[in-house]
């Protein structure tokens, strides 16, 4: 079995993993909103935001995996290379999987949290970042 074939189920492993830590956490009951939260008594659609938030901790936690994933390829390239532009890739998929993390609705929830109202303009900027690192997969394992 040649690398990319190690990657590739590496890869698959992971989103595997992701998919289904996050189907658990979605599925785990929550805790009642804090005394604090000033929620309004009508929440128009409040079935699509349920459903944007599933959406977004799927798409949040499938980003943290891809950015593990890609975390441990530079590591491998840059103890191969010993390379700066591999280090400063090392360093971009860290600070990228902060966001990941920081972005992922059950990693607010237990601060009390809860966005709402914004619809799809939650979920955009992790799709956007998705493509972004479905891009950086793609070159890893093209070159």
């Amino acid at each position: 079995m040649d690398s990319n074939q190690k990657a590739l189920i590496l890869l698959a492993i992971l989103i595997s993993a992701a998919l289904i830590l996050s189907f658990v956490g979605i599925s785990y009951p929550k805790a009642p909103p804090p005394p604090f939260s000033q929620r309004p008594t009508f929440v128009p659609h409040s079935g699509d935001i349920e459903l944007y938030y599933t959406i977004n901790v799927v798409v949040t936690t499938v980003n943290a995996a891809l950015l593990i994933f890609l975390f441990s390829t530079y590591l491998g390239m840059y103890r191969k290379v010993k390379s700066d532009f591999t280090l400063g890739l090392m360093v971009f998929s860290i600070t990228l999987l902060l966001y990941a993390i920081s972005s992922n609705p059950l990693a607010q929830w237990p601060f009390g949290f809860r966005g709402f109202g914004l619809g799809p303009f939650t979920l955009l900027p992790n799709l956007f970042t998705c493509a972004a690192l479905a891009v950086l997969v793609y070159l890893t394992f093209r070159y």
